[in-house]
């Protein structure tokens, strides 16, 4: 992303968008790249399991109107953190509302980097709804776990969608 023309943006958001891929921790791994560079960095990690995972630094209630904004879980000096508590959205499209683009935005005033694990794009249209509010995607697929099919639906919705993936990141090459 270096000589990218968002540079002097204040902050730049990425949303990972996977496609049948096995390995869930890219994102996170992106986040942790731009932390060690020194730039304030945000996690945001939509692509938490179904089960009631952590609600300290969850987001969900928040979106749904049910708690206060949370604060993010600092992993480091430049890593924040906040997830996603399924249980807490009581079958609310938290990806689709309003609050999370305006929890983004104002993050974004905040942070230097805000990176968002999505969902799969194989299993719900979450990942291109959080794609629009970020100014860049890349795609993440393991070689020998994403079908050829996937990808080209991934890329003529996105596409539709005025979705510009950036690039595609491949986990086992």
């Amino acid at each position: 992303l270096k000589g990218d023309e968002n540079e002097d943006k204040k902050c730049i958001s990425i949303s990972c968008m996977t496609a049948q891929c096995p390995k869930k921790d890219v994102a996170l791994k992106l986040a942790m790249s731009y932390a060690n560079e020194q730039k304030k960095t945000l996690f945001v990690d939509l692509a938490a399991n179904k089960e009631a995972g952590e609600t300290e630094n969850a987001i969900s209630a928040y979106i749904v109107g049910d708690a206060e904004m949370p604060q993010p879980k600092a992993m480091n000096n430049y890593l924040d953190t906040v997830c996603r508590n399924v249980a807490a959205e009581k079958g609310f499209n938290i990806v689709m509302n309003d609050r999370l683009a305006a929890y983004l935005a104002e993050k974004s005033n905040e942070y230097e980097r805000i990176i968002v694990n999505s969902t799969d794009v194989a299993e719900s249209a979450d990942a291109y709804a959080v794609s629009k509010l970020c100014d860049k995607t890349f795609l993440v697929c393991g070689r020998k776990t994403v079908k050829n099919e996937t990808l080209y639906r991934a890329k003529n919705t996105a596409d539709v969608n005025g979705i510009h993936i950036e690039g595609v990141l491949v986990y086992e090459l």
